[in-house]
Order: C-alpha cells, then structure tokens, then sequence
C-alpha cells in the first residue's frame, strides 16, 4: 500500500497577519550571493537592475509590459538558491513578501515540517498555488510539481516564472483551473481581492455569476474553468504524492474528499 501523504493546510489569515507572522523572526540573508541584481535597501535582498530587467522581458514576453500582463520581476531567496520570480504588480501580500524580504512564509520545504520529517520521496501537489512560492521550494529540491491554479493572474505569473528557470520545466506541471466537487457547475469566475491581497483568487460559479461588480470595484476579474480532482489524477496517471498542500479560501478540508 503506497503511504499517505502529509496534508497541509494553509491557514486563512489576513493581509496584516501574515505580514506580522513572517516579522517575528529577524530579516538575515543565507549567506550566499544572488546570481543578478543589486542590493536592496538594508536587508541582503536583491532587486534586478534595468538590464537584467530588459534581460527576462527578451526571455519571457509577458514581463515586457508590465501594465499588460500585471506583472514584475523580482529575485526570490530561499534556502536553495536566489531564483528569478514574476510577482504581480498590483498591492499584494505575496508579491510584496517576495520583493521586501525575499520570500513568503518559508525559505525551505524542511521548515515547512518542523520538527517532523519531510518524506524522502514523491511529489508535491499544490492546490491554490497562487504565485507557486510552494511550488519553487519543492521544484529546487529536484521534486515533481503538480499545481492547480484558478486565477488567470496567478496562471500568467506562474508560467512566467517557469518561464524564467527553463530547468523546472520537466518537473512541474500547472493544471489552470479551479477543482470542486462532481456536483459542481458553471459557468464560473474568479477575482482579485480588495486590499493588499491581488492575488488571493475567490471563486463563484453560476448562471447569475459574471465580472461586472468585481471590475467595476477596481478588481481584476476574468473566467475559469471548472473540473474535478479526480478527473486531474486520472490525466496526470495517477501520481504518488508526498505532500499535498492546499490554500483554497477556508474549504481546504472538503478538497481530499473529491480525489482519490
């Protein structure tokens, strides 16, 4: 029998609580130096400059035009290795993690499991993604990736960022859409969040349902597709995982339940 896999649930926390969770600790660099970019302010955080700038819009268009795409380049650090990282341009929690400190709640999946062990095989399955900072972690420690992504925003940033480090591009993989139960009908949308929080996708799905309000009240909006986790691992041929983790707005503990 293949042994079960370590559920993680992320906690629903505000846009000021998570800022003030990750404040707790000091700000220190790991040690090692960034491949691009400058120094940032008074931490050992890096920026890209101009050219290194001008450098990833040539490699990956979606970066050449900020207001179109909504997103920026930033150099994330975390345990493994500085990589390059799209963050969206609009006020998000995230994006602004990433860019001020250099990452976003963990620098390693070790620190993930704390004083309990991360398995020593098998693959991440990453459930709300948002940006993918999860998906990174797992994806420098040489692991297989399977993400599910609802937000077209979020899509845009994540496959910008695999566009940016061509070497994860075999081990993960981005399911762009949202999963619900066998019951669960569209059509759906999904929006940004007021705030600081851009990125923070919520979902409704039904006839009546549609971007008006969201995009009147300044929020990006779009459509979304729908499907079920089940229909998910039968495409990706049934997978052995070791680590599902899931941020899904408060209905993380229903997900399990509607894949095998």
């Amino acid at each position: 029998a293949r042994p079960q896999p370590v559920l993680l649930i992320q906690p629903k926390m505000s846009g000021r609580e998570r800022s003030q969770r990750q404040r707790r600790g000091p700000i220190t660099h790991p040690g090692y130096e960034c491949p691009v970019g400058r120094q940032y302010g008074k931490h050992s955080i890096w920026e890209p400059d101009a050219r290194e700038s001008s450098a990833a819009a040539a490699e990956c268009p979606a970066l050449a035009c900020a207001t179109c795409s909504g997103l920026r380049l930033t150099v994330a650090s975390a345990a493994a290795g500085c990589f390059r990282m799209a963050v969206l341009s609009r006020p998000d929690i995230v994006s602004w993690s990433v860019t001020k400190l250099g990452h976003w709640d963990v620098r390693s999946p070790e620190q993930i499991f704390g004083r309990y062990a991360l398995p020593a095989s098998g693959a991440l399955l990453d459930v709300g993604s948002n940006l993918g900072w999860f998906s990174w972690l797992f994806a420098q420690g040489g692991r297989r990736v399977y993400a599910v992504e609802a937000f077209p925003t979020n899509q845009r940033a994540y496959r910008t960022t695999l566009c940016l480090n061509p070497a994860w591009n075999g081990s993960v993989t981005l399911a762009a859409t949202a999963v619900g139960g066998p019951d669960a009908a569209g059509p759906c949308v999904v929006s940004g969040s007021a705030g600081d929080n851009a990125g923070n996708g919520v979902l409704r799905c039904g006839r009546a349902e549609g971007c008006e309000a969201a995009r009147a009240g300044g929020l990006a909006c779009e459509p979304a597709t729908l499907t079920t986790l089940d229909s998910l691992l039968e495409g990706w041929g049934d997978p052995r995982f070791a680590v599902v983790k899931m941020d899904v707005e408060g209905d993380a503990r229903a997900r399990p339940a509607q894949g095998r």
